[in-house]
């Protein structure tokens, strides 16, 4: 037990003052009485064998000293020991890894390798002091690589860091300096007195008094960037934005544009196709740190109004137009200080083609209207091409279909090699999973569908705006398929995604039924290719650290890059790309079609000024309060005052009864 208010002991002077009252108390009093009653008392005394007045008075007196000290014990808040008050020499050393500590010198040295050796300076100044030092890595999600490490162990602390530099495994992501000061917290209850040291490239604007900061730069270092880079189709062409800066430097920027494999599907010689690419070259002004934007744009384009912003144009000549690229790489001939944004990849210029092959009986203008619609709608992903197939024949020669639609006319088993839509069946393919019967006809009434439950085809589509006049019949239904829409408890729209079995069916006939001239129509038509057909990715372009959401069409996706290959057999899945540069994404479709995709990670563009500066540093909580330190005894004590209270009070009604 310790007492944490010592002071409180000046209580005890009340058992002196207990004391001197007890001594300058008069022993007797001058009272008239009867002899009567003194001989009674007499008689009373004589009858018992002990005399106990003397032992009662002392046990009162006891019972009156203990109290008074408990008194002047809770005036000193007795408290029992948790753990220790320790006040040790000890360094918390917490290390910027971001990207922009990679930046070098003139010796070649970066910045985190300026770091590790400045914090292995402040932690021997620690152990030479018998002190301990803890070590924490502040890259996205800080960690400690060494904690609470005495002298006789500082070689294994400073083999893994030089294994760090040595591996070059500073990070190429933000920092997130606030999660590694609140690690610092547990650290701080112990010993309060222990120092955190932060050593970064960054100046913030309030630093907590607890905490130093060690600011890791050498004057000569700059740095030129790529921010972004993007490419958007204008009016069936390309034009090519590009962001670029220049920090620690004012200076005339050369940036180099090269598009590879330009219009490739335009160049054929011999049945063989030719690779042409463009270099388009200019020079940007980039002064005080500001961000200049760089368009290359068609030359016969208006002048765009620009407003106050710093933006440059490259004009495009009529022969070095660009509907399609395989690949755009943007680099700056530059030789700055940090090298991880110099160079920036484009990708998503040549868009898989998908054909889609229509065959009905009797053709009519909504689903080619339709589909030109979702033609569009899809322009930036799919280059869609759609084709009539003639009464006896479902593919044409040399068109292999990626989207089958069948209206009234049903071949004799649906194919197996791409994606089925099949309106108002007039018979049953073997192979199709469902029967029809003839048709249930409505007269003139036109009926709202019931929606089942939801379902993907139907994103946004309310089936209860949907009437039919007419529905098929439909007798048998396989329980592989599910039922999206329905009407007085039979199927109407059903789907089916079983591997190679993927079947739309739309059971009426689009003449009796609101949904051509309806919205939902061409929605109907889009969530069935984002559904059977989901895109891989939905950018070409990512940031270091960045949660990547993929999907596929087949059994796998297989993912390569400077991480190694990863494959993945579930989806919808996550990638997290810890290193920047291109992946390149393959799978093999359930149709036996092989698709590759690239996509490029690149480092955050705040890390590309490596002179930022940072707004406050989070202050981490430190417990001063000793009372953390201690159990409160008080209860105890109180429990204790009450019983001596109590057991005086019993010892005076005892001693009335005399």
């Amino acid at each position: 037990m310790t007492l944490l208010y010592p002071i409180g002991l000046l209580g005890l002077l009340g058992i002196v003052a207990l004391i001197i009252i007890y001594i300058i108390k008069p022993n007797y009093q001058q009272k008239a009485v009867s002899s009567t009653f003194i001989w009674k008392l007499a008689l009373k005394y004589r009858k018992r064998k002990l005399p106990t007045s003397n032992l009662r008075n002392l046990l009162i007196i006891i019972c009156q000293i203990l109290i008074l000290a408990i008194l002047a014990l809770v005036l000193t808040k007795p408290s029992g020991i948790i753990k220790a008050f320790v006040q040790d020499e000890e360094l918390v050393a917490i290390i910027d890894a971001s990207s922009s500590m990679r930046t070098l010198n003139s010796d070649e040295d970066s910045r985190f390798k300026r770091a590790v050796e400045k914090a292995k300076e402040r932690a021997d100044a620690v152990f030479e002091a018998e002190g301990v030092v803890t070590v924490i890595i502040a890259d996205d999600d800080p960690y400690k690589i060494g904690d609470k490490i005495k002298k006789e162990n500082k070689n294994t602390l400073y083999d893994a860091l030089d294994k760090m530099v040595a591996n070059d495994e500073c990070s190429y992501s933000v920092a997130d300096v606030d999660a590694a000061l609140r690690m610092t917290e547990d650290i701080l209850q112990e010993n309060p007195s222990a120092k955190v040291v932060v050593f970064s490239d960054t100046e913030y604007a309030f630093v907590p008094e607890s905490v130093e900061v060690v600011n890791i730069w050498d004057g000569s270092e700059w740095n030129a960037a790529i921010l972004n880079a993007t490419a958007e189709l204008e009016d069936g062409y390309y034009t090519f934005t590009v962001d670029v800066a220049c920090y620690g430097r004012d200076m005339d920027l050369p940036v180099k544009l090269m598009v590879y494999n330009k219009n490739s599907e335009d160049k054929v010689e011999s049945g063989k196709q030719t690779v042409d690419n463009v270099e388009f070259n200019l020079v940007a002004r980039c002064e005080g740190d500001a961000r200049t934007r760089i368009v290359f744009r068609n030359a016969d384009k208006e002048p765009l109004d620009y407003g106050k912003e710093n933006i440059m144009r490259y004009d495009i000549l009529e022969a070095d137009k660009v509907h399609s690229y395989e690949s755009i790489n943007v680099a700056l001939v530059a030789q700055d200080s940090y090298k991880e944004d110099n160079s920036f990849d484009i990708y998503g210029g040549k868009k898989e083609t998908v054909n889609i092959i229509y065959n009905s009986s009797k053709p009519n203008p909504f689903f080619q209207g339709v589909l030109d619609n979702v033609s569009n709608r899809f322009s930036d992903r799919w280059d869609i091409h759609f084709r009539e197939a003639s009464e006896n024949s479902a593919l044409l020669e040399g068109y292999k279909p990626d989207i089958y639609v069948f209206e009234h006319r049903m071949p004799d088993a649906l194919p197996r090699d791409g994606i089925v839509i099949v309106c108002d069946p007039e018979t049953s393919p073997i192979n199709s999973g469902f029967r029809v019967n003839s048709y249930f006809d409505l007269g003139r009434k036109s009926m709202p569908l019931v929606s089942s439950y939801p379902h993907p085809i139907m994103n946004n589509i309310i089936a209860e705006r949907i009437t039919v006049s007419r529905y098929d019949n439909i007798t048998y239904l396989e329980p592989n398929y599910d039922v999206l829409a329905s009407y007085s408890g039979r199927p109407v729209i059903m789907a089916k995604k079983i591997e190679a079995e993927q079947v739309v069916i739309l059971g009426f006939n689009m003449h009796y039924s609101n949904m051509p001239v309806s919205p939902y129509f061409p929605l109907l038509m889009s969530n069935i290719i984002n559904y059977y057909m989901p895109p891989t990715v939905y950018s070409n372009a990512f940031e270091v650290n960045e949660v990547i959401a993929l999907n596929s069409r087949g059994f796998e996706l297989t993912v390569s890059g400077n991480m190694g290959e990863k494959v993945f057999n579930e989806f919808p899945a996550t990638l997290k790309a810890e290193l920047p540069g291109t992946y390149t994404l393959q799978q093999t479709t359930y149709f036996g079609d092989t698709v590759t995709e690239n996509i490029f990670v690149k480092v955050p563009a705040s890390e590309s000024n490596i002179w930022a500066e940072g707004d406050a540093l989070y202050q981490p909580k430190i417990m001063n309060d000793k009372s953390v330190f201690y159990k409160d005894l008080l209860l105890y004590f109180a429990i204790g005052l009450v019983a001596l209270l109590f057991a005086e009070w019993w010892l005076h009604m005892r001693e009335s009864k005399i």
